[in-house]
């Protein structure tokens, strides 16, 4: 796992893990990748670049190990993932004997599963 730091603005930094295949997804290129002594010393302006572009990379001995990431995005991403979670796959001859639950229905279990 890598750490990524995921920045709004300077007073607030959200933490979350990515794992290195990830990472190898993402748009990283030399114009956006950090080593830590660096970024250390220019973490504000860092801060005010992830509004140009959707994430930077921060090294640590050569590796990637860290990445501050548009809050914008990591919404979306966080969005979009708990849509993935929703949805079942299930062979097609099942189709017509399944349905869509509604955010009630998913609510009214996970309080039932507390129990």
């Amino acid at each position: 796992m890598v750490t990524a730091l995921c920045a709004a603005s300077t007073t607030e930094v959200r933490i979350m893990l990515l794992t290195d295949a990830a990472l190898k997804n993402m748009n990283i290129t030399q114009s956006n990748i950090y080593p830590v002594s660096q970024a250390r010393n220019m973490f504000s302006r860092l801060i005010d670049q992830i509004g140009t572009t959707k994430a930077l990379y921060v090294t640590k001995k050569g590796k990637i190990r860290a990445a501050l990431i548009d809050i914008d995005y990591l919404q979306k991403m966080q969005k979009d993932l708990q849509e993935l979670y929703k949805k079942t796959y299930i062979d097609k001859d099942l189709l017509s004997y399944t349905r869509e639950f509604t955010d009630a229905e998913i609510k009214e279990w996970a309080v039932e599963d507390k129990l």
